[in-house]
């Protein structure tokens, strides 16, 4: 009868609910069997309630390197629900870093339903020198359904998805991977000269065997290269620095008015005794390899 018919039916019964299915018989003799798959679907408030303490707890890391962002997996009755933590502003050593991420979903019988829309958007950029690639890990996987979930957490932030069960009777699982970039936390420029001179990479200005007492440090930091120049010495420093860049750009500080006009390639430096000064090179697409080649003259006045 109304409103169910046909050989099967799907029937969602809330807490406090009842429900009757009725069998109209059609001939004077009548039977049936019937076979039934059931599921208990809990109230998201109550899922993450618990999910930290039942749920498998995964940190975020690229190449033995672990990062201060957590996972949590917990399996329902129908599907999976994903509650992602960015702890950064907690960590012992006081880094703090927005993470921005994608999961890549290959998924059997399940979708992604996105609980909650505040947090969008995408690679952690490895620094191998002066060669930067995409970071991501990764899990073996057949090919089934692919789905993306792109996630964005400031420090301190939380959220969550779920993957959702679409046919009861059948059954279902998912394999992934992810990519991921962070975006450190430096509010001002003395923290950042502290931070490039603490981890970024010192050399010196020399020509040939004669060294002179002008120092600058390379770091990649937040899908740019920070060059800090210091001129240690009595005299005033000039120099020029040329560049061959691929997937990269000289940040100058100012948009091009023509799409066609030639990149630049080089700077200027010119500081006085006990100065210093900061440029930038910019990574143009931060999903592609990115490298590049410098070189340098100089004076002493």
């Amino acid at each position: 009868m109304a409103p169910y018919g046909g050989d099967s039916v799907e029937v969602k019964v809330k807490p406090g609910e009842n429900k009757i299915i009725l069998l109209n018989r059609q001939d004077r003799g009548c039977s049936f069997n019937s076979t039934y798959y059931t599921t208990l679907i809990k109230p998201i408030d109550n899922t993450l309630s618990v999910i930290k303490t039942k749920g498998k707890k995964h940190q975020i890391e690229y190449n033995g390197e672990e990062y201060e962002v957590f996972y949590y997996v917990y399996k329902d009755g129908n599907g999976y629900l994903w509650y992602f933590e960015n702890i950064s502003d907690k960590s012992d050593d006081q880094r703090s870093y927005t993470f921005d991420g994608t999961f890549y979903f290959k998924l059997e019988n399940l979708e992604i339903d996105e609980v909650n829309e505040d947090n969008q958007e995408n690679e952690k950029s490895a620094e191998e020198e002066f060669t930067e690639k995409s970071k991501s890990a990764e899990e073996d996987f057949t090919e089934k359904s692919k789905s993306e979930y792109k996630i964005k957490l400031k420090p301190g932030e939380t959220s969550y998805v779920k993957l959702s069960m679409k046919d009861l009777t059948k059954s279902w699982g998912y394999k992934y991977s992810y990519s991921f970039k962070l975006k450190e936390e430096i509010r001002n420029n003395d923290k950042l000269i502290e931070k490039v001179r603490k981890d970024g990479k010192k050399k010196q200005i020399s020509y040939k065997d004669e060294k002179v007492d002008v120092y600058y440090y390379i770091m990649f930091l937040n899908e740019r290269y920070i060059w800090f120049y210091e001129n240690m010495t009595e005299k005033k420093f000039k120099a020029t620095f040329s560049f061959e860049l691929m997937n990269l750009k000289i940040d100058n500080g100012t948009e091009k008015e023509e799409e066609d006009e030639d990149e630049e390639n080089e700077w200027e430096i010119l500081l006085q005794p006990n100065e210093s000064c900061i440029k930038t090179i910019t990574r143009v697409d931060p999903k592609k390899e990115s490298k590049y080649r410098s070189s340098y003259s100089y004076r002493l006045t």
